[in-house]
């Protein structure tokens, strides 16, 4: 019988991985809000359609997550009846060539997170900021926003979007890595276990 995605199991891979960057999320608007209260108002419908973007984005990486563990179940059960089979370690063998691909990939899709820390594309946002005409820039943003942008409340906002995907991005990226090397581990225990057994 394969293992679903149950409510139990929803709530506690959002409280792991989503909680606190949700909680700093609304700290930080509320912050915001009293110092920027026309921009981080949910009067205004950019700031109203933002904040449904980032929720639609953390439960539906919350709900990857979660098919990644109820995949984890499967795959034990899986990984143990392949062990019973006669071609089992051929297909155990093809199972840990491509574990072992995946972990590489992603090991080098962590590494490009690390490398590009929120301070050096926050100056490079910065840059891009100021060679612009502000005086422009300011009246494109009254016309669409229908209030006056000051570069302070851009470079803010521009920070925040930026904190606000690495944050998830990075946290997203983590969980994945954990679950690829849990099923590397669990492949190639089965397989040298296998192999053990035929000798």
């Amino acid at each position: 019988m394969e293992a679903k995605i149950t409510l139990k199991i929803f709530l506690s891979v959002y409280l792991r991985n989503y909680f606190i960057p949700t909680l700093l999320i609304i700290l930080v608007i509320n912050s915001l809000s009293r110092w920027y209260p026309k921009i981080f108002s949910f009067e205004n419908s950019f700031f109203k359609y933002g904040c449904l973007l980032v929720a639609i984005y953390i439960l539906y990486s919350t709900f990857k997550i979660s098919s990644q563990a109820v995949y984890s179940v499967n795959f034990r059960r899986e990984i143990f009846d392949l062990k019973r089979e006669t071609d089992g370690e051929v297909k155990l063998l093809s199972r840990y060539n491509n574990y072992s691909n995946y972990l590489e990939e992603n090991k080098l899709r962590l590494d490009i997170y690390k490398s590009f820390s929120p301070i050096p594309i926050v100056v490079f946002s910065l840059g891009i900021l100021i060679k612009w005409d502000l005086n422009k820039l300011s009246l494109y943003f009254e016309n669409i926003l229908n209030f006056k942008l000051e570069l302070n409340s851009i470079i803010g906002g521009v920070i925040f979007l930026l904190g606000i995907w690495y944050i998830i991005s990075y946290s997203k990226c983590w969980a994945y890595h954990k679950n690829l090397l849990r099923r590397y581990a669990e492949v190639k225990t089965a397989y040298e276990s296998l192999k053990i057994k035929e000798k």
